[in-house]
């Protein structure tokens, strides 16, 4: 279901009411990019922490232009009796067969009976499909899950309300082609995208408004307003002497000038303030009328902060149902959420993990689940979500069902690149894979989210990560112009018989220099040596520092 600016605040109490009623939720997200500059893209030598400083950046820099959020609801699903895991004497997962880790206790292994492990995993996958097979026929196809996909089109414009905001991002050509060539509406974005505050953000703002509102707070008048101090202690001492009702407009250059009139009407019980497009008007009232009008500003207040939060509001309500979730390769999905939704991305990876895991507690990401279990390996080359979705068919004939409800039919063919199309098949696969993952969460595929070109292939977000040891890599620009290549790979390789180098382009006069074996000061000497022995100049610095 397309949901827009004009139908958000008639969607927004029914998907409320079905999120309550569901049982899991998948969820996918189109940006305005991913990457700012070469230097900026995942290099398969970054260790964890720089791949979340990398994304935090380009997450407070580019946008989320569609959330798509599908809630799947179990009907008469059967709770099942599986087969216990593993067969034989064999305590290892599948990830260990194919990564030399447990996800459980993150502990690496050798390659020692591995292909032990991986046959009896395989029984085991094959003992848990009959199983499902078997139970879902008893239950004569009555059981299924249906799927309410919802596609959202958000955009941070704030025209009008109680808080205008102004917010600058950025958009990369290459992603926005390619969102234009899946068909992606931009006019659709831009005059109809759901505003948003995020959550963070609108407590702030509400705060300052309900300090006004109750006269919580007082400012200091500073020596060159002291003349306007003045002649508003003139203008207001004269109208608390005059007949109730009557009321005065007190002009104002701007918003410090406003604050000092509301803070000096506030101090006299008899007086009420009030801003407008031409400064403050104080009127005359009872004390009882002041109270009421006080308090009837503090629920106006309430209900336009409320209103205000927009889009975030759905995010607001995921966080507190604290159900699981599930989603495709998702690290960089969660980075956005946080930073556009919910507030200032935290320092460290550290921290973020800490955050996130108080924020949703269950994480699935189907990329982990696919790539390090090896139910697929012969359905499917790829753990791309559309190829593994196409895949699934043909496992556990395909039980469980999973119905579109009626009028949430939009999805009945293929959308790939639309954030609700993607979230629902997203949602497909796992339950398709796991259709007691409501029933029996999968521990040891909880809260990993699958790391892109990394030794270690994910982030666990309730422990401790595996260490990814850190590669030397160092910045090398030439201060003479274009670099060639051709020459410079020749003169490494001459030099360097004995070491692994490796050239990454960043542009045509800077390069990353890398080495798999050597440590930082081994690059520094290879530095000095191309500096000694090149015709260019050189100016390199440690890879790091180019991106912190």
């Amino acid at each position: 279901m397309e949901v827009i600016k004009d139908n958000f605040p008639l969607i927004l109490p029914k998907f409320e009411k079905q999120l309550q009623e569901c049982s899991i939720i998948s969820l996918d997200l189109e940006l305005t990019g991913l990457w700012e500059n070469e230097l900026t893209k995942t290099f398969k030598f970054d260790d964890f922490e720089l791949r979340y400083k990398k994304l935090k950046k380009i997450a407070e820099k580019f946008q989320i232009i569609q959330v798509g959020i599908c809630l799947f609801q179990e009907i008469g699903v059967p709770e099942l009796d599986l087969p216990s895991k593993p067969h034989s004497n064999s305590e290892k997962s599948l990830s260990e067969q194919k990564f030399g880790f447990n996800p459980e206790n993150t502990q690496l292994d050798t390659q020692a009976n591995k292909s032990e492990n991986s046959a009896n995993d395989s029984a085991w996958y094959h003992d848990y499909s009959l199983e499902l097979e078997n139970s879902y026929a008893k239950h004569n196809g009555d059981s299924y899950y249906e799927a309410r996909p919802y596609n959202f089109f958000v955009y941070p414009s704030l025209k009008s309300g109680l808080y205008k905001l102004e917010k600058v991002f950025s958009l990369n050509n290459s992603t926005i082609d390619f969102l234009a060539e899946n068909g992606f509406d931009f006019n659709k974005w831009i005059y109809q995208g759901i505003s948003y505050i995020n959550l963070s953000e609108i407590n702030h703002l509400e705060k300052d408004k309900m300090d006004m509102a109750t006269q919580s707070i007082t400012i200091n008048v500073s020596r060159d307003s002291v003349d306007f101090y003045t002649s508003v202690k003139r203008k207001l001492d004269s109208l608390k002497l005059d007949d109730f009702g009557k009321s005065i407009t007190i002009s104002t250059k701007n918003n410090y000038q406003m604050r000092i009139v509301h803070q000096e009407a506030r101090l006299i019980p008899t007086l009420c303030s009030e801003g407008n497009l031409r400064g403050v008007t104080v009127t005359k009232v009872t004390s009882e009328n002041k109270n009421i009008l006080i308090n009837d500003k503090i629920k106006y207040i309430s209900q336009k902060t409320e209103a205000s939060k927009g889009f975030s509001k759905i995010i607001q309500l995921l966080l507190e149902s604290k159900k699981p979730i599930i989603a495709h390769n998702c690290f960089a999905d969660f980075v956005f959420i946080y930073s556009n939704f919910y507030g200032q991305l935290p320092n460290t990876l550290a921290e973020f993990k800490i955050k996130l895991h108080e924020l949703f507690p269950i994480i699935y990401d189907t990329k982990f689940f696919v790539e390090t279990k090896n139910a697929l390996e012969k359905k499917t080359s790829s753990s791309v979500i559309s190829c593994v979705n196409e895949s699934i068919t043909d496992i556990n004939h395909n039980l469980p069902v999973i119905k579109l409800n009626s009028r949430f039919n939009n999805y009945s063919t293929e959308k790939l690149h639309e954030a609700g199309y993607d979230a629902f098949i997203s949602g497909r696969v796992m339950l398709k894979l796991n259709p007691q993952i409501t029933k029996q969460p999968l521990n040891k595929f909880a809260n990993k989210l699958y790391m892109y070109k990394s030794k270690i292939p994910f982030v666990d977000l309730t422990g401790p990560d595996i260490e990814n040891t850190k590669s030397a890599a160092i910045f090398l620009e030439s201060t003479e112009g274009d670099i060639d290549y051709s020459e410079l790979e020749k003169f490494l390789k001459d030099f360097f018989q004995n070491s692994e180098m490796f050239i990454f382009r960043i542009s045509r006069s800077s390069c990353l220099i890398h080495s798999e074996i050597s440590d930082i000061d081994e690059v520094y000497s290879v530095i000095s040596t191309i500096n000694s022995n090149t015709c260019h100049n050189w100016v390199s610095k440690p890879y790091d520092e180019t991106i912190l």
